[in-house]
């Protein structure tokens, strides 16, 4: 997948070039896998501008798929194309990021821009169903993963700190916990032998990347290094178990409603929405805390739950 279709199609084109470039190694091999997560971005970025983003998705791929079977991911492992949640998202987010500088304010260009690269990719694809319903589920991931974000931040907000009384630092640690304590679940149902400590170092790693990463594109200054006033190192971290249950009773009927059965899905859209909430308590000119006082309670939080919950 190496050429794009030009003409009337240079933005497409232009992009294509981009995208190709992200799914290229030092070696020149092309991952075609990665190709499809940089466009799953890309297509979701573009159909948030619908109202109705199931409907948009459908009418886009000319078929349609249930939340349940786009979201299978015992499905996804038999495909051969599974992959870690923490990874796709950072893939999607790429793709996302890249099809920003094409767009504007008006719907109307996010639906060129989503006619031409499907035109594109039609070209080349027209024939490879499994092409398209890898894509389909990847992009859905991707739309499925900001709505239930949204919805689960609004939720916090309104229960926990309208009703409960609740401060936007215990919301951050509730979530970044809940996150953790999701992951945990992960790494415990393989078996990884002599590797298991070396996967959850490498795991923690990605899961801190989703969040703050999630937290600057929405506006946390970057004015504070990410291990900034972390507690000393024979200190035991504060984990608020009791608020991150709190915080999955929310979390439980939005997990049924967009049939988010993984663990692995779980801990990525938690985590994501934890840096949501960094940057709500963190943006604009006047903050209710500061970068440096968020980062590491929620830092301190997710690794504290993280391994407690595999210790447990």
């Amino acid at each position: 997948m190496v050429n794009v279709v030009y003409g009337h199609f240079d933005s497409a084109g232009s992009l294509h070039k981009q995208i190709a470039s992200f799914a290229r190694d030092e070696k020149g091999f092309h991952d075609n896998d990665r190709l499809v997560r940089l466009y799953a971005g890309v297509i979701a970025e573009c159909l948030l501008d619908y109202d109705d983003w199931k409907d948009g998705l459908d009418m886009y791929f000319g078929f349609s798929r249930t939340l349940s079977q786009g979201l299978d991911t015992t499905k996804w492992k038999r495909d051969d194309y599974a992959i870690q949640s923490f990874i796709l998202d950072k893939d999607t987010e790429l793709g996302r990021s890249v099809i920003r500088s094409y767009l504007d304010d008006t719907p109307e260009t996010s639906f060129l821009m989503l006619r031409n690269i499907r035109s594109s990719l039609r070209s080349l694809l027209a024939k490879d169903d499994e092409f398209w319903e890898h894509l389909y589920d990847m992009t859905l991931v991707a739309l499925v993963g900001e709505q239930f974000i949204h919805l689960l931040c609004d939720q916090a907000i309104d229960v926990c700190i309208g009703g409960e009384g609740w401060s936007l630092g215990d919301c951050v640690q509730a979530l970044a916990s809940l996150s953790g304590q999701y992951h945990a679940k992960v790494i415990e149902v393989h078996n990884l032998g002599v590797s298991k400590q070396a996967v959850i170092e490498h795991d923690f790693d990605y899961m801190i990347h989703t969040m703050i990463n999630e937290a600057m594109r929405l506006g946390m200054p970057d004015n504070a290094g990410l291990y900034t006033m972390l507690a000393a190192n024979d200190m035991q971290p504060y984990v608020p178990f009791h608020k991150a249950n709190e915080i999955d009773v929310l979390a439980q009927p939005l997990f049924k409603i967009f049939s988010i059965a993984d663990s692995d899905l779980r801990s990525m859209m938690i985590a994501k929405a934890t840096g949501r909430m960094m940057a709500v308590a963190t943006a604009g000119d006047n903050p209710d805390m500061d970068s440096c006082v968020v980062t590491p309670l929620a830092l301190s939080s997710m690794q504290g739950s993280y391994i407690s919950s595999l210790n447990s």
